[in-house]
């Protein structure tokens, strides 16, 4: 099986194709202007600026020619990635429009779901490992299974989230990642316009610990080596979300990592739930390691171009 070079997946992840795009004509400038640069300090006869300016010359367009094979390679292997409707965006006030929609519940919601944490490489999950968890109403194109809950986040308080209020940033980003019950799993879900919901969670750093997520923190310790797993542990799902009453945003992206599959909707709850530094710092001790980056300090996609997307919402506030 044809594997994709990490480097790959991590530039992917990390930038855009316009941002790629970018680099590679900043570097070309560069690369003409060392040439000017040569040209004159050879008409001057100044040998050894000739040929430290070549040495430079020589690196510089080295570089330029490793960027673009990434680039070409990351449009090849993940042309979606670099398509429209990407995720993560800023969500502004200007794309909002009210539409009345109910709050989403989850069954059953008395339920403490065994779910296993593990140490992924790019990030930490947690997977089911019993009963279905699922989630209904809110306006849901169908009835969702939980497939897994994974966590973004940096070594910045404000800049651990993908996705952006009003340019804010917040700690850590969780997403809760279900697919229709209609398909059998995420990869007859995957590119359905109804296959695929996120629900996405905001947490702040506060005062306050997060009593939802004990069980992560009480078992991460355990999980800092990329491929290292626990054995599972109870946690009630229901706690991991805000109150029924907290208005939400709703709109179609993608995937944050690749392959950036589309058709991807969102359900991003407009108020953040807290973490406190302790447990903030637990995420950030956990290794994430990859072939490319021994020392991983975030996991977030830079935000995508809204490419003129309605944020719908069913908070009163946008009336």
């Amino acid at each position: 099986m044809f594997t994709v070079p990490t480097a790959v997946r991590k530039l992917l992840i990390l930038s855009s194709l316009p941002v790629l795009i970018v680099v590679v004509v900043v570097v070309v400038v560069v690369v003409v202007v060392v040439v000017v640069v040569v040209v004159v300090a050879a008409a001057a006869a100044a040998v050894v600026v000739v040929v430290v300016v070549v040495v430079v010359a020589v690196v510089v367009v080295v570089v330029v020619i490793v960027v673009v094979v990434v680039v070409v390679a990351a449009v090849v292997v993940f042309p979606a990635c670099g398509r429209r409707f990407q995720s993560p965006i800023d969500i502004r006030s200007s794309s909002i429009r009210y539409r009345p929609m109910a709050g989403v519940s989850i069954f059953p919601s008395d339920l403490k779901a065994r779910v296993q944490l593990e140490n992924l490489g790019a990030t930490v999950g947690l997977t089911p490992k019993g009963r279905d968890i699922l989630f209904r109403g809110g306006n849901l194109p169908g009835t969702f299974r939980l497939h897994n809950i994974h966590f973004h986040w940096s070594n910045r308080d404000r800049a651990g989230s993908e996705h952006k209020l009003e340019g804010r940033g917040f700690s850590v980003e969780m997403h809760i990642v279900t697919h229709n019950t209609k398909y059998k799993n995420m990869m007859q879900a995957a590119g359905k316009r109804d296959g695929i919901h996120v629900f996405l969670v905001w947490l702040q750093r506060a005062a306050r610990p997060n009593a939802g997520l004990g069980f992560v923190f009480n078992e991460i310790r355990r999980v800092r080596t990329p491929g290292a797993q626990t054995n599972g542990g109870l946690i009630n799902i229901a706690s991991l979300l805000p109150p029924p009453t907290v208005p939400y945003f709703r709109y179609q992206g993608s995937l944050t990592t690749p392959p950036c599959t589309g058709n991807v909707q969102f359900t991003v709850f407009s108020v953040p739930l807290s973490i406190s530094g302790r447990q903030l710092a637990q995420f950030r001790l956990v290794n994430l390691r990859t072939a490319t980056d021994p020392y991983l300090m975030t996991n977030s996609r830079p935000v995508q171009p809204l490419d003129n997307r309605i944020i719908l919402t069913n908070s009163p506030y946008y009336r």
